[in-house]
């Protein structure tokens, strides 16, 4: 995927390190505000909603039907491995 290519690019050129999920959401966040901010002006939300792709998840903004607020209707559920825990210190010897 070009776009995610390109933003790891930059990340690693400029902080010595490679980007974490948090990069990739905030980098969306202003990625997906400036989309919207093009499509619809000042207003931000037309009324309809549209999918804007994202280099993190996609986002499909609706109003919601309790109050009048815009809701992402996409959500990913994070759910680390199990193996995360591993302590890897425990691994280190002495000599």
């Amino acid at each position: 995927n070009k776009p995610v290519f390109n933003f790891r690019k930059f990340f690693r050129d400029k902080y010595y390190m490679e980007p974490s999920d948090i990069s990739y959401q905030g980098y969306d966040a202003f990625l997906v505000a400036g989309k919207l901010l093009l499509m619809n002006g000042k207003k931000i939300f037309d009324g309809k909603s549209s999918t804007i792709n994202g280099i993190f998840s996609d986002y499909t903004f609706v109003r919601s039907p309790t109050n009048n607020v815009y809701e992402n209707e996409i959500i990913h559920v994070y759910q680390p491995a199990y193996d995360i825990s591993i302590d890897l210190a425990k691994k280190i010897t002495e000599k």
